[in-house]
């Protein structure tokens, strides 16, 4: 197998939603997401998505680890519970919170991305996914 010398060729950009406006159209090869999501709101998402899919390269991926809500009804209450307390403790010392993303999968192919894979934990309230760029624009 012959090693290559990727370090020369990536770069790292770090930025928040409102900077996506800014970048040029099909000049990614990658876009990752780690506990973004859920701190916005369905139209920021929306906005998001719409511009990763704008600045990624023809069949480009976008990489997202984020809290989800749990499709089983007994999960969801467990979950609530045990983050009860923590939200309100976050509230009072930040004045916001986050919340899992409703439907994360079928949002990210609503956008015009084809889903490659993904993957729930145990409890169903965390997902990572991996979404190619359809070529269609």
């Amino acid at each position: 197998m012959k090693k290559e010398n990727l370090t020369q060729k990536v770069e790292l950009c770090e930025m928040g939603v409102a900077e996506l406006g800014d970048e040029e159209t099909n000049d990614y090869d990658v876009v990752m997401s780690g506990l973004c999501f859920s701190e916005l709101t369905e139209g920021e998402l929306a906005y998001t998505l719409k511009e990763v899919k704008r600045i990624l390269k023809p069949s480009g991926l976008i990489l997202v680890a984020d809290e989800v809500i749990s499709k089983n009804i007994s999960k969801r209450f467990f979950t609530w519970l045990i983050r009860a307390p923590i939200i309100m403790i976050t509230y009072v010392i930040t004045q916001t919170t986050t919340h899992g993303v409703k439907k994360l999968p079928e949002k990210l192919e609503e956008m015009g991305f084809v889903l490659v894979c993904s993957r729930t934990n145990k409890m169903g309230d965390f997902m990572k996914l991996v979404g190619r760029n359809s070529k269609e624009r």
